[in-house]
């Protein structure tokens, strides 16, 4: 009876210290922390008990520790030596990855327009939220900023595209020595049609050719172009990958297929040498992969930001470089 008892407690040893290596390998690809009921959720399959007695195991070396954070009461599963900022960012993914998934929850859980009626109740709450009194997630009702007559992100950000894309052709004239044109709006509504309006031969395609003798103008077609000969200048896929998330900020894992296929034209499933790329960063602990629950996408995001001083001064080599040869814009 001892025996056998004793064998099994050497076997659950066994498989303890077993499923400890494979934590401490799952910290490792996750940059060495991860928060703990994500990190339960990754050995399920292992049972309760078997996982207590590893986490213990880890605990006793000195190889994990577990911080709680007072404020969430979240607790993270650290790898012994990690850099205390990985933690405070793996502490601020998940509580944003919460409070938007409890957002998008509450959101469903609001009638929609036609479900609340458009009467005398839908035009008071439309009109406190064109008036700034009360945000568009605080209605009753499931609304869009379209639906109320609200300006939405995209056009304020368009808007001020528009500003300043007329603030440095300004400051292009001014630095040419040609005289500031101020036009108004009409002026320029006329203007926008005339370029939109279609011309006899398919050839000619008027509001491209002023998007780009505007770009031109102003040097932002010599920065574009610099952009994508810096991209293409990156030794491999996961640096060309790197770059764009810092530049671009977190985007589905799909979105960058088409990179990969231009890497690996000869590879038939663009999509493993993607995930092999993205493995890799991770690995190092460059890039976090996080799956939308309701969608199931992976997204991918950088752990740091891009550095922009050092990569502005970088494309103004390129633009300079006689290498580069970027050629100006010419009028046909």
């Amino acid at each position: 009876m001892q025996q056998s008892s004793g064998r099994a407690e050497r076997i659950k040893d066994e498989v303890a210290r077993a499923i400890a290596e494979k934590m401490v390998e799952k910290l490792a690809e996750r940059g060495g922390v991860i928060e703990e009921k994500r990190f339960a959720v990754s050995f399920l399959r292992f049972g309760a008990d078997p996982r207590r007695a590893a986490l213990k195991l880890l605990a006793a070396d000195g190889r994990v520790r577990k911080i709680r954070h007072a404020s969430s009461g979240k607790n993270l599963v650290v790898l012994a030596g990690t850099d205390r900022q990985k933690a405070r960012d793996e502490l601020s993914y998940v509580l944003a990855l919460e409070t938007a998934l409890e957002k998008e929850r509450r959101r469903e859980m609001k009638p929609t327009v036609e479900e609340f009626g458009v009467g005398q109740s839908f035009f008071h709450w439309a009109e406190e939220a064109r008036a700034g009194r009360v945000r568009i997630e605080d209605l009753p009702f499931r609304a869009s900023a379209e639906d109320l007559g609200i300006e939405t992100k995209a056009e304020r950000e368009r808007r001020e595209r528009n500003v300043a894309r007329m603030r440095r052709d300004a400051i292009a004239r001014r630095g040419r020595g040609e005289p500031l044109v101020v036009k108004g709006a009409q002026e320029l509504d006329r203007e926008r049609s005339a370029r939109s309006e279609k011309t006899a031969h398919w050839t000619r395609y008027p509001e491209l050719r002023a998007r780009l003798e505007a770009q031109s103008k102003s040097g932002r077609a010599a920065f574009n172009t610099a952009r994508a000969a810096y991209v293409n200048s990156l030794p491999s896929l996961a640096h060309k990958l790197l770059h764009l998330l810092r530049r671009d900020g977190a985007a589905p894992e799909e979105a960058f297929v088409d990179l990969a296929r231009s890497e690996s034209p000869e590879h038939p499933m663009p999509l493993l040498v993607l995930k092999a790329a993205a493995s890799e960063l991770a690995e190092a602990g460059k890039v976090k992969k996080a799956r939308h629950r309701r969608s199931g996408k992976v997204y991918l995001k950088a752990t740091s930001p891009l550095d922009g001083r050092a990569h502005r001064r970088d494309l103004s080599r390129i633009v300079n470089s006689a290498e580069a040869a970027i050629p100006a814009f010419a009028t046909a």
